[in-house]
């Protein structure tokens, strides 16, 4: 992968022909320095990019499923691309499912265009540093370490997929009192976005935040957007 002040090489899949123009157009207007690869995705598609491109940005509206299978199956060709999966607003739901599937990040096609190169670039930067070192998982650790018993039980169910409204009914609290105790997770945390906030439970490696064996991470369309 190269340095962030090279032109990155993007592998763009869409599934509808015109989109990649104007995806192509959308990040050269908010300055990201890259040349472009395009698919289209078609049923039997398999990526093979390995040492090819520096990231995969995917953007499959109404086709959810696929989305997650693709995701999935860049995270297993173990190249080391970012891949970024890009969603509509409406689809939040996927945030979860796709980061735990391979995800490097999750961002709305409604960012402005400026806002969505940087949150690729900021990607990049993280993938370039990625990996489960000593540091990276004492530093998250360390993180967790501030939460009380009741927000380290409440990241548990926001990491496997569940709203605010499920995980409220779940632990016989209100929602505005879970709402609460997510803001002042992220608080602590220090993060601002969902993904990024899954992404840390992950590198954790601690069983109740990175296991992959509760059925709701592998559902979609099940909690929302709120952090």
């Amino acid at each position: 992968m190269g340095r962030l002040s090279d032109p990155l090489n993007i592998l763009l899949v869409v599934d509808d022909q015109p989109l990649i123009a104007w995806w192509q157009r959308k990040l050269r207007e908010g300055g990201l320095q890259a040349s472009f690869l395009a698919a289209v995705d078609q049923p039997g598609v398999e990526l093979k990019t390995a040492g090819e491109v520096d990231g995969i940005l995917l953007y499959l509206p109404g086709h959810p499923d696929r989305l997650l299978s693709l995701t999935r199956q860049c995270g297993l060709l173990g190249a080391g691309e970012m891949v970024i999966a890009l969603v509509r607003d409406e689809d939040a739901g996927l945030v979860v499912p796709l980061i735990r599937g391979g995800a490097t990040e999750v961002v709305s096609d409604s960012m402005t265009d400026a806002e969505l190169v940087k949150t690729i670039q900021h990607a990049m930067s993280q993938r370039q540093h990625a990996g489960h070192s000593t540091h990276l998982v004492a530093s998250v650790r360390r993180k967790l370490a501030t939460l009380s018993p009741r927000e380290r039980e409440i990241l548990g169910l926001v990491a496997r997929g569940l709203t605010s409204k499920q995980i409220a009914r779940r632990l016989h609290r209100s929602e505005q009192t879970v709402a609460l105790h997510r803001v002042h997770i992220m608080r602590k945390m220090d993060v601002h976005r969902l993904p990024t906030l899954i992404r840390m439970c992950l590198d954790s490696m601690e069983p109740d935040l990175a296991s992959m064996d509760d059925p709701n991470v592998l559902r979609h369309g099940i909690h929302d957007s709120s952090e």
